[in-house]
């Protein structure tokens, strides 16, 4: 039996999977396997929330769009949300080395979700988040201004934003154009794919504006960067 067309997108696959893989997932089944990475990922961002006073940990967004009569959702899962500042936290484990691709995928994961929050307060006035349901919580945020958008890589944290807002709105056209490409089946995915896959980084690189926080001011963050990383 065939299944129905892919409606419903996590934002971090829009970013890390080629729109084949995450066509093949969805007509398979397939789940998410916890690797020794997710792991150590998950119980690190616990960590590192637990050192920011006053937040919320995994609360989620989503931007919908109508397309060409489709109806698109893009959902995308914020690691730490505070007062005026979200976090996105990408650990990495001790002893191995980190491809630059990974720090850039970070990056472009980071600044997705930054624009769809901008992206929704724009349209919609507001951009609510919520737990996800995974957590158990019931914790609800409702962002009525753009708040500062952290990465979190290798114990330094970095700010992200946009060069302007032209650029915001053709990052998310990008994003939500694979999401339709993949809804539409196998020979347009495949053509995203010659035409787009892993060249993400070289088209945007020069609108997003990554700058590292200086040591002395992690006080937006209700701490010290030698407390936050216990050093």
């Amino acid at each position: 039996m065939k299944k129905e067309p892919k409606m419903q997108f996590s934002c971090a696959d829009l970013v890390k999977q080629s729109a084949t893989q995450i066509l093949y997932n969805h007509e398979n089944d397939v789940q998410k396997k916890i690797t020794d990475g997710i792991s150590f990922g998950e119980s690190y961002q616990k960590k590192i929330s637990s050192m920011i006073p006053d937040t919320y940990s995994e609360m989620v967004g989503v931007y919908v769009k109508d397309m060409f009569e489709k109806k698109l959702s893009m959902f995308f899962a914020n690691d730490i949300v505070g007062n005026g500042f979200i976090l996105e936290v990408k650990s990495t484990m001790p002893d191995i080395q980190i491809p630059e691709w990974y720090f850039h995928q970070s990056i472009l994961q980071s600044a997705l979700y930054h624009a769809l929050i901008k992206t929704n307060i724009k349209d919609l006035g507001i951009c609510p988040l919520v737990s996800a349901s995974y957590t158990n919580e019931n914790n609800s945020v409702m962002l009525k201004e753009s708040p500062l958008y952290f990465l979190l890589f290798n114990k330094e944290i970095y700010s992200i934003f946009f060069t302007n807002e032209h650029v915001i709105a053709e990052f998310v056209k990008f994003y939500r154009t694979k999401a339709l490409y993949v809804s539409e089946g196998w020979e347009s995915a495949k053509h995203w794919n010659i035409n787009y896959n892993r060249k993400e980084w070289e088209i945007f690189k020069d609108y997003i504006v990554v700058d590292k926080v200086p040591d002395d001011q992690y006080s937006i963050f209700g701490t010290t960067k030698r407390d936050l990383f216990c050093e």
